[in-house]
């Protein structure tokens, strides 16, 4: 089996009977190739209908903010960096990933949101326990990741009190948090 980018030729490898990978060629950043299969270097067939393969330059992350958020998830995250492009109509390939720097656990993986290239949105995964540090990895096609150097930190709010108070506003209150 092989498979066809552009007019390019390029070895697969068979895993099952239902599943092949290939290594891409190389080109430049910007340009499109179909994609084909082959089974027997003659019939080709359309791998994804209507879709082309597009080569982008190597992304990078600088920095993200918040850098912290509640173990239930839901924080707005603003990922900065370089030659972010907008593959937003792929939501299963264009995602932050999660990795727990403690935990053997399967990495978690929320939408990213384009905002222009050199900012990405995208929500904390909830299901964290408090303290847990997890790395930040952007993926544009669900394969290839994108690592940032820093770490995202869950917290959790235990309590809050008192709830109330003099209407002068001069009161302090205190918090519980559960931060390992």
């Amino acid at each position: 089996p092989k498979c066809v980018f552009g007019n390019e030729l390029i070895e697969a490898n068979l895993i099952s009977t239902v599943r092949m990978t290939c290594k891409t060629p190389r080109s430049e950043p910007g340009n499109y190739a179909n994609l084909k299969i082959t089974m027997n270097g003659v019939d080709e067939v359309n791998m994804i209908t209507g879709h082309t393969f597009i080569y982008t330059k190597q992304a990078r992350i600088h920095t993200f903010f918040p850098r912290e958020g509640p173990v239930l998830g839901g924080t707005v995250i603003t990922v900065r960096g370089d030659d972010f492009i907008d593959l937003s109509n792929y939501p299963d390939e264009y995602l932050c990933v999660f990795v727990s720097r403690e935990l053997p656990i399967p990495p978690k993986k929320t939408p990213a949101k384009y905002l222009n290239s050199t900012h990405i949105q995208c929500q904390s995964p909830g299901g964290w326990g408090a303290g847990n540090y997890a790395r930040l990895y952007l993926t544009f096609n669900g394969v290839d990741m994108i690592k940032s150097s820093q770490t995202f930190r869950f917290y959790q709010v235990d309590k809050i009190y008192p709830l109330s108070g003099p209407s002068n506003g001069d009161r302090k209150f205190c918090t519980t948090c559960l931060i390992l």
